[in-house]
């Protein structure tokens, strides 16, 4: 006898075929779209390369000039971070794309050297500050241009002092006025009338800085190892910060407006409460003098530079990074604070990527 078939039993096999194929053709899917999302996360979370075809970009880099240039001065970025402004020395300033590295505007002027510029808030107005090489252009130039889609359009307007040498700019918030560093002063500027507004004492050669409400101005001078704060309404002396043996090279104030930090010969940075002029804390820097200092768009953490370059975290008042690139004199953070931007004056700008 042959055994007979059971039409029951066979569909119950085939529907358990048909489940077992559905489940792992469910598992497949999954897995794929699993590892999918995990390689597009990993690509999104790779650093970009910013300026990779003009200076060296790395954790730990190697110095590079910016080549064909000539020496570099001092760099800055845009508010929107899109741009970096570069003063060389050859009466030049480059405007560089940040993401494709490349030069989108040179801007030169052969009467002056260029020694510094600033982007206002907007992003509409580009301030360069330069100084006379003859008798004829003698003295500090503040040419205030006009930029739009990225590039130089026309002058707004151009501020001048004879017989003095301008040495840095920054714009206000308000974009209608400038703060400047001319010899031994503070000067702060009306851009609209063109006129000084007010001086303020800040020593042989003055570094100073504004507070991001525009009321207080910090100074100091390489002859003085007193960091003053000035109140730009009355333009009276608020407090005298002491606590540095040697004079100053450097000072900055966080974009709170809350903090000040303060550099120089005595081998420290200094970190102050801008409300009541106390100590927040030293940062040590063995033997070399600090000659720059920029504070993180958060305030979270300051870059000094000395013999190397160093950031710290300012909760801590720990190193949290170094870079072994000496001389550097200028120093900038990306609005992001993705980059640090350093000139040296061997003829180099520096980007450093930040974690």
């Amino acid at each position: 006898m042959h055994p007979q078939s059971n039409p029951a039993k066979a569909d119950h096999t085939a529907i358990k075929i048909l489940i077992s194929l559905s489940t792992l053709v469910i598992l497949v899917i999954a897995g794929w779209m699993i590892l999918g999302r995990r390689q597009i996360a990993r690509h999104l979370d790779q650093p970009q390369k910013p300026f990779t075809p003009v200076v060296h970009v790395s954790n730990t880099p190697q110095w590079q000039s910016f080549s064909g240039h000539g020496k570099i001065s001092a760099a800055r970025f845009s508010h929107d971070g899109k741009l970096i402004a570069v003063v060389g020395d050859q009466k030049e300033l480059y405007l560089l794309d940040v993401l494709s590295g490349s030069i989108v505007q040179q801007i030169s002027d052969a009467c002056c050297t260029i020694e510094a510029a600033d982007f206002s808030v907007d992003g509409t107005q580009l301030a360069i500050a330069m100084n006379g090489v003859n008798s004829e252009n003698d003295g500090a130039r503040i040419r205030v241009l006009r930029i739009s889609e990225g590039k130089y359009s026309t002058t707004v307007r151009e501020l001048r002092e004879h017989g003095n040498l301008v040495h840095s700019v920054a714009f206000l918030r308000d974009g209608q006025r400038l703060l400047t560093e001319i010899d031994s002063d503070a000067v702060l500027w009306n851009v609209e009338s063109g006129s000084v507004e007010k001086r303020f004492e800040a020593g042989v050669n003055g570094v100073c800085a504004l507070s991001a409400d525009q009321s207080t101005i910090v100074s100091a001078g390489s002859n003085s190892n007193e960091v003053k704060l000035w109140e730009v309404a009355s333009g009276v002396t608020r407090l005298a910060l002491t606590g540095h043996t040697e004079g100053l090279l450097a000072l900055a104030i966080s974009s709170d407006g809350t903090t000040a930090a303060s550099g120089g010969y005595d081998a420290t940075a200094r970190i102050w409460d801008m409300a009541s002029g106390g100590p927040k804390g030293v940062l040590a820097h063995g033997q070399a003098a600090v000659n720059a200092l920029a504070f993180s768009s958060s305030g979270s953490s300051l870059a000094t530079a000395s013999d190397v370059v160093r950031v710290w975290n300012l909760t801590t008042k720990s190193q949290v990074q170094m870079f072994s690139v000496p001389r550097v004199t200028s120093l900038a953070y990306s609005p992001d604070d993705r980059l640090l931007a350093g000139t040296s004056p061997d003829g180099g700008l520096l980007l450093w990527r930040l974690p």
